[in-house]
């Protein structure tokens, strides 16, 4: 059973994370292609995001036109914050034990999420249970990019503990397809597009005050660690003062 109750550290900077990106969503086709997928109009689609966070891509798939969106997250914090900007509902709660009926969901949505909870049992079990007969479970992340690197060597140098990696952390570099296959999902499709993001210096420097390695950092040390990683964001801009960040963002899917 999934005993983590953070989601990697994600929790401890719940306020910059909400943050991050507050515009249109990087990739809309995989909205348009979950769409696809769906076999019903998206407005009539149930939809459960696990690992919502504080409620980003729940307000994005509502904005894509799915109307019924839950989400569900294992940290209170996140969960507070989703409550006051979203109107989806957002619940906390374990992936090991998640409070819907069976074959409640259409699809299981799971953004950057999965590799916390891929290799539990019980988890997968209940993605299984909740999801009605050929529902869809769709996955989406992508490989560590050189500027997450960089802001990482950044963040632990005033870092006293480092979490040690999830065993599994390696499949955010190539996809889950094949563990998908393993755990009983049908039909499996892959699909992945390279995008660039770009940021103003004011959105940059808010992006990586929301890197869970900083709960890594005791308190009394993080205003030396900000400092430090404006700097970096004012090295790696360009000559209008932006910064751009390359993603190969890397979809999976199967069915129940």
């Amino acid at each position: 059973m999934t005993k983590r109750t953070d989601f990697g550290g994600f929790g401890d900077v719940a306020g910059a994370f909400n943050q991050q990106e507050p515009g249109d969503y990087h990739s809309p086709w995989i909205f348009d292609w979950l769409k696809e997928l769906v076999g019903k109009p998206a407005r009539d689609a149930n939809v459960l995001e696990v690992g919502c966070g504080t409620g980003t891509l729940v307000r994005h798939l509502a904005r894509a036109g799915f109307d019924l969106v839950v989400g569900i997250d294992p940290d209170p914090r996140m969960i507070a914050i989703a409550k006051k900007v979203t109107e989806q509902r957002c619940l906390c709660a374990p992936t090991s034990d998640m409070p819907f009926p069976a074959a409640e969901f259409d699809v299981v949505f799971v953004h950057y999420a999965f590799e916390h909870f891929c290799h539990d049992a019980e988890s997968i079990a209940e993605v299984k249970r909740v999801l009605r007969k050929s529902g869809i479970l769709m996955t989406v992340t992508w490989p560590i990019t050189g500027w997450n690197r960089r802001r990482n060597e950044v963040i632990l140098q005033f870092a006293v503990d480092t979490r040690k990696p999830l065993p599994h952390h390696h499949l955010v570099e190539i996809g889950y397809a094949d563990l998908l296959k393993e755990l009983g999902f049908h039909n499996v499709e892959t699909r992945r597009r390279k995008v660039t993001i770009k940021y103003t210096m004011e959105e940059a420097k808010r992006h990586v005050r929301g890197s869970s390695f900083l709960s890594c950092v005791p308190q009394h040390r993080l205003p030396d660690a900000y400092r430090a990683l404006d700097e970096l964001c004012e090295r790696e801009a360009d000559v209008n003062n932006m910064l751009s960040r390359e993603l190969d963002v890397i979809v999976d899917v199967g069915r129940r």
